[in-house]
């Protein structure tokens, strides 16, 4: 499967939400940097667990323009969501929508995102 297709983008997206269900949500960061844990068993924004189900890491790293996958998958969910942001860098919309939802919000809009996405 292309990786810049919507059923790709879908499955990430599906996949990121479940992260998020299981590990928790958290703001501010991409994930709750707790020495005694590994990231992967910790909670994670939404831009976190995008990253975590691409690369095995929440955090994406300093150039995400280096994750082509990433930087193409956050921006189709910045395309989707309301944030106050207006500027270019989907990552700062999809942090700003984060940091004001709940997780059962954000686990539910990914997912709707993603049916979406499998409808096109």
């Amino acid at each position: 499967m292309p990786q810049t297709s919507k059923d790709y983008y879908a499955h990430v997206i599906r996949q990121a939400a479940d992260v998020i269900e299981n590990n928790g949500l958290h703001h501010g960061w991409y994930f709750t940097d707790a020495p005694e844990r590994s990231p992967a068993d910790c909670p994670m924004c939404t831009a976190g667990a995008l990253a975590f189900v691409l690369t095995g890491h929440p955090e994406p790293g300093c150039e995400p323009e280096e994750y082509p996958q990433f930087e193409e998958v956050i921006r189709y969910v910045s395309d989707r969501i309301y944030s106050d942001v207006v500027e270019e860098d989907p990552i700062e919309r999809v942090a700003d929508w984060n940091d004001t939802r709940t997780k059962a919000e954000v686990v539910a809009t990914l997912r709707q995102i993603a049916d979406a996405a499998e409808e096109d």
